[in-house]
């Protein structure tokens, strides 16, 4: 395998590179934006990519964690 086999993930919405496709796997893929604070989600056998906010976290005491 080659350099030039991975992909690049990006962001849609703010451009920026978000993780790697090794070309091999077809599970979807899940990558957090640290800019935009969302999850994008690479579908490779459809070669789409899906924009999700992250869920909020809460924990049986009440507290929510960011």
């Amino acid at each position: 395998m080659s350099f030039d086999d991975n992909w690049k993930i990006y962001c849609p919405l703010c451009k920026r590179k978000v993780g790697t496709y090794d070309g091999k796997s077809m599970v979807p893929k899940t990558y957090k934006c640290n800019k935009c604070k969302k999850i994008v989600l690479f579908k490779p056998e459809e070669k789409s990519i899906e924009i999700k906010p992250i869920p909020q976290r809460n924990c049986s005491s009440g507290m929510t964690f960011m």
